[in-house]
């Protein structure tokens, strides 16, 4: 029994390092989308607008990787 509360205590900070970089990366994706916009279509997206246009496009593909 405490063998299993180590190994799960322990593993905790990696999910959570692991969890940061995912969103650390989501982060640059959509401000990459941000900046195609306004290359592409000449829109001047908010980091906020960008987020939900981005999230409602590719969220679901970029969990899936």
């Amino acid at each position: 029994m405490v063998a299993i509360e180590k190994q799960r205590l322990s593993s905790e900070p990696e999910r959570n390092d692991m969890f940061l970089a995912r969103m650390r990366a989501q982060c640059e994706q959509i401000e990459a989308y941000r900046l195609n916009v306004l290359r592409r279509e000449g829109r001047k997206l908010t980091l906020d607008q960008a987020a939900r246009e981005w999230i409602e496009r590719y969220a679901q593909d970029f969990t899936a990787n």
